[in-house]
C-alpha cells in the first residue's frame, strides 16, 4: 500500500499547480487588424508592404448589472526596437460609448486609424502593438471601472488576404520572400 500512495505523491509533485492568478485574461471578442499597401512586387506575387491603417472591431460589453453605459478606445504603440523599446503611444481613439445590460451587449462600431510611418527608418524595424481599454460608467457618467486589455492576435491583410493573427505587434514592413 505504501508503494501505491507513494506513486500517487510522486505523480502530484510532478504535476505542476497553475500560479495563483494565471486565469487567462477574457477575450473581449474585439479583433485587431493591420492593413497594409503593397509597395513592391516580384512576378505576380509582393514581395514587400507598408503598414497603412489599423482598424478593429468592437468588443462585446456587458453591463456590471440592470442597464449600463459601457465605452471603449484602443490605444497605438510604437517601437523603433521591438526588443528593447522604448514604446510610444502613437494614437489614442476617442471613447465610443453604448448601453449595455447583462445579457445584451452595447451596439458598439469598428474603429480605424491611418498610420503615419516614421521618415528616415528602417520600417523592418519597426513594430506597432494595440491595446483596448474597456469603460463601464456610473449613472452619472464618471468611470465605475475599466481594464486594459493587450490585442495578442493582430490579422495582418495585405491586398484584401488575411495572411492569419498569430503576432502581437505588427511590422512597419511586412516581406514575403520566395524561392526561385
Amino acid at each position: 500500500m505504501s508503494i501505491v500512495v507513494s506513486l500517487i505523491m510522486l505523480a502530484a509533485a510532478l504535476v505542476a499547480p497553475a500560479p495563483i492568478g494565471a486565469t487567462p485574461a477574457p477575450d473581449y471578442g474585439a479583433v485587431g487588424k493591420c492593413r497594409y499597401e503593397i509597395t513592391e512586387w516580384s512576378g505576380a506575387v509582393w514581395t514587400e508592404a507598408e503598414l497603412r491603417r489599423v482598424a478593429v472591431t468592437p468588443p462585446q460589453l456587458f453591463s456590471h448589472g440592470g442597464t449600463q453605459m459601457v465605452g471603449w478606445r484602443f490605444v497605438v504603440r510604437r517601437s523603433l526596437d521591438r526588443e528593447n523599446g522604448p514604446w510610444q503611444v502613437t494614437y489614442r481613439s476617442p471613447i465610443q460609448k453604448g448601453s449595455a445590460t447583462t445579457s445584451s451587449a452595447a451596439d458598439l462600431h469598428t474603429m480605424r486609424v491611418d498610420v503615419p510611418l516614421p521618415q528616415a527608418t528602417e520600417l523592418e524595424f519597426v513594430h506597432y502593438t494595440v491595446a483596448l481599454k474597456l469603460f463601464w460608467f456610473n449613472a452619472n457618467g464618471s468611470v465605475q471601472s475599466k481594464v486594459g486589455h493587450p490585442m495578442s492576435s493582430l490579422h495582418l491583410i495585405v491586398d484584401h488576404e488575411d495572411n492569419g493573427g498569430d503576432d502581437d505587434f505588427c511590422p512597419g514592413l511586412a516581406q514575403q520572400f520566395f524561392e526561385p
